[in-house]
């Protein structure tokens, strides 16, 4: 249908011109020039699939492995193994920012049920992508007013005008609010004050 994702129950229905033309309109819109995930996938299968074809037979030919492809793979092995236990490249679960839940709870509570639009200054962005986080996932409403930071916080939390309109401002300083500014919470690289303006 013209490179438009419809359901078949749409594609049945669409048998004449005026039913395709209102099937197309009605159909599910990707963001402009975002492209649906099989015009990706197709060709990555493709590539994917012909290169484990060329390997599998590559290795019916092949000789038996030398001692020196053992060593090769069993030193492969052994450099993962070591870098999954050293301490210096473990994840940090320990590190976690534990005042999130707190800061999340204070700055609804000074949002009073409007959903909290953040202001933010750059080097916040840590924080705030943390405090998105753990906004979603208690049930407080929160998004990003500028849609520059789309590219990190994604679609589902850049604000819409609507939300910007009716919601509560709240701007995250890094490293620290302006003097006298009142803090509502306090994280690792920012302050929260209340308003659009730092």
């Amino acid at each position: 249908m013209g490179g438009q994702e419809v359901s078949t129950a749409d594609s049945v229905t669409a048998a004449t011109p005026d039913r395709r033309a209102a099937v197309r309109a009605a159909s599910w819109s990707r963001a402009p020039g975002r492209r649906p995930w099989w015009v990706w996938a197709a060709p990555f299968a493709l590539v994917l699939s012909v290169l484990m074809g060329t390997s599998a037979a590559a290795m019916v030919h092949a000789p038996p492995p030398s001692l020196g492809t053992a060593l090769v793979v069993g030193a492969a092995v052994l450099a993962v193994a070591s870098l999954a236990v050293a301490p210096a490249t473990a994840a940090d679960t320990i590190n976690t920012e534990a005042a999130l839940p707190d800061a999340v709870t204070a700055v609804a509570a000074s949002a009073h049920g409007k959903t909290i639009v953040v202001y933010l200054d750059h080097n916040a962005w840590p924080d705030v992508t943390g405090f998105l986080v753990q906004a979603e996932r208690t049930g407080v409403r929160a998004c990003v007013q500028n849609p520059w930071w789309m590219f990190m916080m994604s679609r589902q939390f850049i604000c819409t005008q609507g939300q910007v309109a009716g919601g509560a401002p709240f701007w995250f300083n890094s490293p620290s609010a302006t003097r006298g500014a009142t803090v509502i919470a306090r994280l690792n690289r920012s302050e929260i004050t209340a308003g659009a303006s730092p």
